[in-house]
């Protein structure tokens, strides 16, 4: 570079000279940013000279850039020519013309200006883009080792990337790893990471009281990540990463299931026909996917139209046309829309294998080991662009693609058969190692589904490789959240700008998210699923189990009042449909094994839930507490803004929806009850006592998918608890807290014991009532406040009985495998010769509730507890 106080402009580079050229009166006339980017842009320039001098062997640096661009104006349209001259206010040779038609294009990209489409067309600009996709090599290839060590060079190599996808919005970068790197450390993404945090202050402290804090903080996060809903998780962090989060997972199940309502009937009328060989038939026949080579022979054209027969045939030919293949069609434009890197097939329909290994031993051993070398040659390509190796999700998609598409690596060794295939139509004999076409299509819908909205949310995060971070003073793994399209990546990087997020709480960011995310692609096992399900059907195939959800009124009567809810029990509801819910969800926890083996298993249960009225009751709940908590709302936000009770919601909006709060009560004050931020907010209020997805569920669940038999009976205990102690009891034992905000905590969980107790008595009777056990009436009020915190009056008795050892022990021990031991235990005393009458087996039998008391086994228990009562002076208040 040299000074040149002659020159009319910031900058330029001289192409005579080779250098570039800057007036520092001009250049310093804007902000320092300003300069740079002025600079950089004539670093851009020089590049291009010099690869105009290494295109043009044996020329000189000024004869080849001449040449070029008297070439680049010989190719200008006249009206790309006149364009240019009016800009710059003069008449151009061709030499001119064309070095400040490319000048221009430059700057104009760069700045993010929008050019008139006349002067991105024709050969002068291709000439121009051909020059700037050979500049942006050039850079990557030069400065691209050292950018880490020089952020400018990083800031070269993201502007001429930028520039060359201004001018060619499909073309590749070459280097992507540099480039991606490069465009990380321009935008400031590098820093979205607890490593680059410092903390205000060196600690001084003694290496033992450091390491000592350190395990401390590690086993409380521990603690939450079995102990505490994800939701609350993120909610301590920060409430807008915990708003993005629950759009997510809400997004997620809403999407999954408008799409699968939509094809719910083909898949049904589909799985229904009885005629084997025509099944077999169609399913083969949708799976087809014709290859370009294939598309329009007359074999390709027979198959379709064959297609299109069996379609008739069953009825299916107006439900595939009107409704799958449109919601195939959006559900690719939505992901491609998203980001997501996905390549658009004419008539696709989804192929989905059940069992790979039985599918690679069909083709034969030299087949698995070269598709073996094929996956290893995806996994180095993906090794060098920084991404994750393959799932067996992933393989398994492959592997019919390897087969169809013939990607083979050593043809030598592939059977000739194989290699003669000209038909991309799935054999007969491999049919029975995939999915029948109505289940690859649930599938698939669900899996299309949360990939793009995991794009949206977090960009290419989960495709790239892990990244090292520090949490608690040490070196871990977690998720790189550098790209920014990702909005909760955007998010956070928008927090620790604002000063929001300090190195404890992004440490805790990124465990939280590796929980929630690492494990994305880990299934629970088979056998665990299955005892899962079993379980459910043993524990709630009972009407008072049915009667149990009513206690989930308890938290509605605290935050409505007792009249609110009564009318929404009663009234016009909105449904949980409405709001995109799935009313057949009772909650995440109850989320039955899909695999094949747990299939009966699963439609017994479904059927029991049914016939007691449990599944119609938990949905009876969940739209009271919607519709109550709408008209609470509305009621509210029509009081004067001024009230207490006005501000009081308004700030618990704020804490939901931020920024978003004074639209929120407009909105609730006009009744528009289907605007989308109403709809959220009616859902993020349900979700604070109902885990109906993995993030109201604790993070285990998703760490370790086999976690879910810990929480048998557990979540909404979970759920519970955690809600009081961050409503309540946080407030009351916070020493920041004002004694008035301690007084009213105080108050409120005081409420929560008498609304507890209000809907725990009534219960608590029909319970005993409708099984025709002996009614205490005293122990409704302990039982009842007892369930506040996950308790009953039993426990009571096992702490007189046993200690408070045995009761917090049953307490955190879960119920899957309590009960699983004691079945097996019990199972054995019958087979050994125990009358089955007097096992434990019995109360575990379907609607046993109905007649133990009253003809079981439980007749001699209940005589029992009178026994004991009368000992204590206890009279039952009604003896059935």
């Amino acid at each position: 570079t040299r000074v040149n106080t002659s020159i009319d402009r910031p900058a330029q580079y001289n192409y005579e000279t080779g250098t570039i050229e800057y007036n520092p009166d001009i250049l310093s006339q804007g902000t320092k940013e300003r300069a740079n980017a002025i600079l950089r842009e004539e670093v851009i320039h020089a590049s291009m000279g010099k690869v105009l001098s290494s295109r043009a062997k044996g020329k000189s640096k000024r004869k080849a850039f001449e040449d070029f661009m008297t070439s680049v104006g010989k190719s200008m349209t006249p009206e790309q020519r006149a364009a240019i001259e009016e800009v710059y206010g003069e008449r151009f040779d061709d030499l001119s013309a064309g070095a400040e038609y490319t000048r221009f294009m430059v700057q104009a990209a760069l700045d993010g200006r929008t050019t008139e489409s006349f002067m991105r067309t024709g050969k002068a600009f291709d000439k121009v883009k051909s020059l700037i996709k050979q500049t942006q090599a050039y850079l990557s290839r030069v400065l691209g080792k050292d950018i880490e060590q020089n952020r400018e060079f990083a800031e070269v190599i993201a502007d001429t990337f930028r520039l060359l996808q201004s001018v060619d919005p499909e073309a590749r970068a070459v280097n992507q790893k540099v480039v991606e790197q490069a465009m990380s450390i321009a935008s400031g993404q590098e820093s979205l990471s607890s490593a680059n945090i410092s903390d205000p202050m060196p600690d001084l402290r003694p290496y033992k009281k450091r390491e000592k804090e350190r395990k401390t903080r590690a086993a409380k996060r521990t603690a939450r990540k079995f102990l505490q809903p994800a939701s609350d998780f993120f909610g301590s962090i920060h409430p807008e990463i915990q708003r993005i989060l629950s759009g997510y997972f809400t997004n997620v199940d809403s999407l999954q299931l408008k799409y699968a309502k939509r094809v719910r009937s083909f898949q049904m009328k589909l799985s229904g026909i009885k005629n084997k060989s025509d099944k077999l038939e169609l399913d083969r026949l949708l799976s087809y996917n014709p290859s370009i080579e294939e598309s329009g022979t007359p074999e390709s054209l027979r198959l379709i139209q064959r297609r299109e027969d069996l379609l008739v045939k069953y009825g299916l030919f107006n439900e595939f046309n009107l409704n799958v293949r449109p919601v195939l069609d959006e559900l690719f434009q939505a992901a491609k829309d998203s980001g997501l890197d996905i390549n658009y097939i004419e008539g696709y329909f989804p192929r989905r294998i059940q069992d790979l290994e039985g599918l690679k031993n069909l083709y034969g051993q030299e087949v698995s080991k070269d598709f073996e070398s094929h996956i290893d040659l995806m996994n180095q390509q993906r090794e060098r662009d920084n991404e994750r190796p393959m799932t067996q999700d992933e393989i398994a998609l492959e592997f019919h693609e390897y087969i169809t598409k013939k990607k083979f690596v050593q043809p030598s060794r592939i059977p000739a058969n194989l290699k003669q295939r000209q038909s991309s139509l799935i054999e007969s004999k491999a049919m029975q190692f995939y999915y029948p076409a109505e289940e690859s299509l649930a599938g698939y819908i669900g899996n299309i589904v949360l990939a793009t909205e995991t794009q949206k949310l977090l960009g290419k995060a989960l495709n790239q490789k892990t990244k090292q971070s520090t949490r608690d003073g040490q070196n871990v793994e977690v998720i790189n959240i550098s790209d920014l399209t990702g909005e909760l990546n955007a998010k956070v990087a928008e927090l620790l700008q604002r000063g929001d997020l300090n190195k404890e709480k992004m440490e805790s960011f990124e465990y939280g998210l590796t929980q929630l995310f690492g494990s994305q692609n880990g299934s629970e096992n088979d056998m665990l699923a299955m005892l899962r399900t079993f379980n459910y059907g043993t524990l709630l195939a009972e009407p008072t189990s049915t009667l149990s959800q009513l206690y989930d009124l308890s938290f509605q009567v605290m935050d409505t009042g007792i009249l609110p809810v009564l009318s929404s029990l009663a009234g016009r509801k909105i449904t949980m449909e409405s709001l995109g819910l799935d009313p057949n969800q009772i909650s995440n926890e109850f989320q039955l094994g899909d695999s094949t083996k747990s299939q009966f298993l699963k439609k017994s249960v479904d059927l029991t839930l049914t016939a007691t009225g449990f599944r119609r009751m938990d949905q009876l709940l969940k739209e009271t507490n919607l519709t109550a908590n709408y008209k609470n709302f509305r009621r509210v936000a029509r009081m004067a803004k001024n009230s207490s009770r006005y501000k009081k919601m308004r700030s618990e909006l704020e804490f939901m929806v931020g920024e978003d709060a004074d639209l929120a009560m407009q909105l609730f004050k006009d009744g528009k009850h289907s605007h989308q931020l109403v709809r959220e907010i009616l859902v993020r209020r349900l979700l604070e006592t109902q885990p109906l997805n993995r993030f109201e569920m604790p993070l285990a669940v998703s760490a370790h998918p086999n976690a879910r038999m810990l929480y048998v009976m557990k979540s909404f205990v979970v759920k519970q608890v955690s809600t009081i102690f961050r409503r309540y009891v946080s407030t009351i034992f916070d020493s920041n807290s004002s004694k008035r905000e301690k007084a009213r905590a105080l108050g409120d969980l005081a409420k929560l014991f008498m609304a507890f107790a209000l809907v725990g008595f009534p219960t608590d009777f029909l319970k005993d009532l409708l099984a025709g056990r002996d009614v205490y009436a005293g122990d409704y009020l302990t039982n009842s406040t007892m369930r506040v915190f996950g308790f009953s009056r039993y426990n009571l008795y096992e702490l007189r009985k046993e200690g408070a050892g045995t009761v917090l022990k049953n307490y955190f021990f879960p119920v899957g495998l309590d009960q699983t031991f004691t079945i097996g235990n019990e199972i054995g005393k019958v087979i050994a010769g125990d009358e089955i009458t007097d096992t434990k087996l019995v109360p575990y039998l379907p609607f046993s509730d109905l007649w133990y008391y009253r003809y079981g086994p439980g007749i001699e228990k209940q005589q029992r507890v009178r026994t004991r009562k009368l000992k204590e002076g206890i009279l039952p208040t009604l003896d059935f």
